[in-house]
């Protein structure tokens, strides 16, 4: 059933967005939302593998990352940004960066992404001003109450039920967005998403 479900769920995936095929990771679709589906195929023993969403993985520094096998055969941990830029606009200009334009590095739609010199990168406005927010929030200058919440049970399942609103909603839960909508601190937010998605991904 379980299998039965994920392909109606991928070929609805494939009738809505378009998706490219990379160039080094021919078995993967890399769709225009960041989504990556590994194609049918058949596997080492002749059993058809059938086809499959990848789930990315938050690194420490925020950015989403996938393992995905490289045409040569090789398994390659790779930054999701980098992979859908690539992917939708070709390779990136020596000594340039992958920047998201909202600033939202857990939002990796091709057209949130640029490719633009470390020098701009690190002046997007977006950018600049979630890290003056999340400056405000750590030092408590930010809905104090709703701070003072933060260390109880129910507040905590607060969060954790807001996180799943804004993923059903928007498709994806950063950070940020846990932060201005749940009124929490920096640290929480982030311990929070990575708890959820180590659990989807246990879960798997």
């Amino acid at each position: 059933m379980f299998a039965l479900s994920l392909h109606i769920i991928t070929n609805l995936i494939s009738n809505i967005m378009d998706y490219r095929v990379h160039v080094d990771y021919p078995r993967y679709r890399i769709y225009e939302d960041g989504t990556i589906i590994r194609a049918e195929r058949k596997g080492k023993n002749g059993n058809t593998l059938q086809e499959r969403k990848i789930y990315p993985v938050r690194a420490k520094n925020g950015y989403k990352t996938v393992r995905l096998v490289h045409r040569d055969g090789y398994i390659k941990q790779l930054y999701l940004h980098r992979l859908v830029y690539t992917a939708w606009f070709g390779a990136i200009p020596e000594g340039y960066e992958i920047d998201h334009k909202d600033g939202d590095r857990s939002n990796n739609r091709n057209n949130n992404l640029r490719a633009v010199p470390h020098s701009l990168n690190c002046k997007n406005p977006k950018s600049m001003e979630r890290f003056r927010t999340a400056n405000q929030l750590s030092a408590g200058k930010y809905n104090k109450e709703r701070l003072r919440q933060a260390c109880t049970k129910e507040y905590y399942q607060m969060l954790v039920a807001t996180y799943h609103k804004l993923e059903t909603e928007l498709g994806h839960c950063g950070i940020w967005k846990l932060m201005k909508v749940g009124h929490c601190g920096y640290p929480r937010a982030k311990r929070i998403i990575a708890e959820l998605e180590a659990k989807h991904e246990n879960n798997q």
